[in-house]
């Protein structure tokens, strides 16, 4: 059991013997609204707890076995972002004619973030006063400088969390996720969305730059089977591509691959194509229809689910990966256009 999941796996027996569920409260007024307002998981839009607002004035109350981040939803619409870390109660304040400016206080989380939206939207304002592409350059400058700084100092409570896991996480590798996670505090760290990322990174960690490769035993579209580590016994380095025929970047890129096959195979180089199209047909006719690609092609012909897909974590097409085959590591990703050349020029140089 790794670091992480002996943490979780105490905390939750420390949450399901002792804790139990805790009550969280809505407290709001939103002045000359009058309609339902519900408390919602952003992602999923499941409805934690809902009430009708009399006199803008509404309270609900629901129980959840973690903290969490959810939604605030005024009249069918996502107000703003919620977080419930705390029985103190989330307060809710805004006007009807402004929904956009809606502001939830009551615990560090809500406060925090709070804060931060007031500085942001005085921003905005010195924006509408802007003169100059420049006066625009240095809002975007400001305002990214603000959110950094508010997520640096909120990494121990749920507003860091979620702006990890909403879009910071898409500015680091795999090991700096993981890194980032074991250092919230143990209770934050049962999150669902902080265990998936989590979850995530571990195999984006194995898939980085510097680590070795993942094995892939597939099947060709004559049924075939040719498992990766068989082609790199037999070859100097690798490159591992996914590809599909519906996916028109992939196909721009075939060009290319056959011109770095044509120069460097004899060298060494192979290609281990993974196909992610549904059906062998489709698979088939794009390597006919591009004049043929005149390496290693494997695929379930079931789209993408595959323990490829899953074990290189790809998420996006053209994806690939260029293997050292006398270390076992990857020594570069996401090579396109020309760059694979280039690259395969420097190593073949380089022996």
């Amino acid at each position: 059991m790794n670091k992480l999941y002996a943490i979780l796996a105490a905390a939750l027996l420390i949450v399901g013997c002792a804790a139990g569920p805790k009550t969280y409260t809505v407290e709001g007024n939103i002045e000359g609204y009058e309609g339902e307002v519900a408390v919602a998981n952003e992602v999923t839009g499941y409805i934690y707890a809902s009430a009708n607002a009399t006199n803008g004035k509404f309270k609900m109350k629901f129980d959840a076995d973690t903290p969490l981040f959810a939604v605030l939803v005024v009249d069918g619409q996502g107000a703003l972002p919620v977080f419930f870390e705390s029985t103190k109660p989330v307060k809710i304040k805004g006007n009807a004619e402004q929904l956009g400016f809606i502001s939830a206080t009551g615990t560090p989380s809500n406060d925090a973030f709070a804060e931060y939206m007031s500085a942001h939207n005085a921003l905005v304002m010195e924006l509408e006063k802007a003169e100059s592409q420049h006066d625009y350059y240095k809002f975007q400058e400001n305002a990214s400088k603000l959110l950094d700084k508010s997520y640096e100092d909120n990494k121990n409570n749920l507003w860091g969390a979620y702006l990890l896991t909403m879009s910071r996480f898409s500015m680091m590798n795999g090991a700096e996720i993981v890194e980032t996670i074991e250092a919230f505090p143990a209770k934050l760290r049962t999150l669902p969305e902080l265990v998936d990322l989590y979850d995530k990174a571990m195999v984006m960690k194995r898939t980085e730059i510097g680590q070795p490769y993942t094995e892939i035993h597939m099947v060709n579209y004559n049924g075939l089977t040719y498992k990766l580590s068989d082609v790199v016994a037999k070859s100097r380095y690798v490159l591992l591509d996914f590809w599909a025929s519906w996916c028109n970047p992939c196909m721009k890129e075939i060009p290319y691959l056959q011109e770095a096959y044509k120069k460097y195979h004899a060298k060494g180089f192979e290609i281990y194509a993974v196909n992610l199209d549904e059906g062998r047909e489709p698979w088939v006719k794009a390597i006919r229809d591009a004049g043929g690609m005149p390496w290693v092609h494997v695929g379930t012909q079931g789209g993408w689910d595959s323990h490829a897909t899953q074990n290189y974590s790809v998420k996006a097409i053209p994806t690939n990966f260029l293997i050292d085959c006398k270390t076992g590591l990857i020594v570069d990703h996401n090579l396109r256009g020309e760059v694979i050349e280039e690259v395969l020029s420097e190593l073949f140089k380089e022996e």
